[in-house]
């Protein structure tokens, strides 16, 4: 299927550039002291703050600039991606997250006053059964993996289209476990409600782990924040717009024009067109109407006008009927370049 760039141009222009501002190759982290007075030591602790963050954003961290590389590519188009910074050991992590697997309340502004976040988690085997061994969540019975009951959205679809990919091998479903970051009353009957983390194995509904939200000194019992919005154009509400709503019905109409000049231009080079059958006289006789193939003459009648010796003026090439219109082009080309 042939299509007009226009969204991808865009999205890797935005790529390109923000990756050259954001990721400098000495490193995106840079130390800012507040206040006015610097000495000489909190100066250097700010210079060894600085080197190790660009340590572990470029070298300490192996997939944090190819995720970061591709969260871009994917806001611009979007125009909201999620973020999840997490330990996993002891090493630090950042996860990219899916639109569709990052829930939130319908009337929810932004994440800082958000009261639930739920965080759909596909896990293969091998990873659940990890977590319980390191007694990260409570073991329990696990049956097939559960990923091929849930319908797949229409953005899933396009994007496996896109990338090749099938999902059509029982033997690769994943756990579908939801991460819920919410408030709830669980310590000693107490009616005030606190931040949780409640994980929960979809299918069965068992519950795998619950955990404080907030530092246990903390007598405002805060809730840590774990994710991260970007926003490429912020809109009313939660989400922003990308560029597949900026410029989407463009790239349609451009995409619409071009298939058009390639059809005409396909039509123009067809060998055959209309052959005069013979001459009459005087106007069109019979009915000419007849349908246009591949490489035949199609015969008409013409009026005795058009009698000459002339070969030339009794054949009508399909070139001559369907060359591509110059301001279809024209169109065309504007809509690209706007």
């Amino acid at each position: 299927v042939v299509k007009t760039p226009i969204l991808a141009q865009a999205a890797i222009e935005f790529q390109s550039q923000a990756q050259k501002e954001l990721m400098p190759i000495s490193g995106p982290a840079r130390g800012v002291v507040a206040g006015d007075s610097i000495d000489d030591e909190i100066a250097a602790a700010r210079s060894r703050v600085e080197a190790y963050n660009n340590f572990l954003l470029t070298v300490g961290m192996e997939d944090y600039q190819e995720g970061f590389d591709q969260l871009l590519f994917f806001l611009s188009l979007v125009g909201s991606v999620f973020r999840k910074v997490h330990y996993s050991g002891s090493e630090v992590k950042v996860d990219n997250i899916h639109v569709q697997d990052f829930i939130v309340p319908w009337s929810t502004k932004s994440l800082s006053s958000c009261p639930r976040m739920t965080h759909v988690l596909r896990l293969h085997k091998h990873e659940v059964k990890a977590n319980f061994k390191n007694k990260l969540w409570q073991k329990c019975d696990l049956k097939d993996g559960d990923e091929s009951s849930e319908p797949q959205t229409q953005t899933q679809v396009k994007m496996d289209n896109v990338s090749g990919l099938s999902r059509n091998d029982p033997t690769d479903d994943r756990y579908i476990i939801n991460e819920v970051h919410t408030y709830a009353s669980l310590e000693n009957g107490e009616s005030d409600e606190l931040p949780y983390i409640i994980t929960y194995l979809v299918s069965t509904k068992k519950v795998l782990a619950v955990r404080r939200n907030w530092v246990e000194t903390d007598v405002n019992y805060k809730p840590r924040s774990h994710f991260v919005h970007y926003k490429f154009l912020p809109w009313d509400g939660f989400y922003g717009i990308g560029l597949v709503q900026l410029l989407g019905g463009l790239a349609k109409a451009s995409t619409g024009a071009l298939r058009a000049l390639m059809d005409s231009a396909a039509a123009s080079n067809m060998p055959g067109g209309l052959i005069n059958s013979k001459v009459t006289t005087g106007g069109l006789m019979g009915n000419n109407s007849t349908a246009m193939s591949p490489f035949e003459w199609n015969k008409v009648n013409l009026p005795s006008s058009a009698s000459d010796a002339d070969i030339r003026k009794h054949i009508l090439p399909a070139s001559q009927m369907y060359s591509p219109s110059p301001t279809l082009l024209s169109l065309m080309q504007w809509i690209s370049t706007e």
